[in-house]
């Protein structure tokens, strides 16, 4: 089957991200959605706030991401769709991804 996504997830390098109020480790990601190590944090259908996303290395960038989650696996990672990202979640996400 064709994969018709608008953006390629990378897995690479991996983001911490900043969600209502808790930190969390992403385990794939891209330009729209990203999947989060969030051990049963979540359920399908909430709205999340993304204010903040970095590298390990980096400090944490303030953003304002609004997502709502679409799966979670039966080991509780979350997958992310997003709404809504300002300006500085899009330069923040393109420059991680290395463009």
């Amino acid at each position: 089957m064709e994969d018709r996504r608008a953006h390629l997830r990378t897995p690479s390098p991996r983001l911490k991200i900043r969600a209502d109020g808790s930190l969390f480790d992403t385990l794939e990601w891209s330009q729209g959605n990203l999947v989060i190590a969030a051990a049963g944090a979540f359920r399908v259908g909430a709205l999340v706030t993304i204010d903040g996303l970095g590298t390990a290395n980096d400090d944490i960038e303030s953003v304002g991401i609004r997502g709502r989650v679409t799966r979670v696996t039966e080991g509780g990672d979350a997958a992310v769709d997003f709404l809504h990202r300002d300006d500085n979640a899009m330069w923040t996400l393109r420059r991680l991804a290395g463009g």
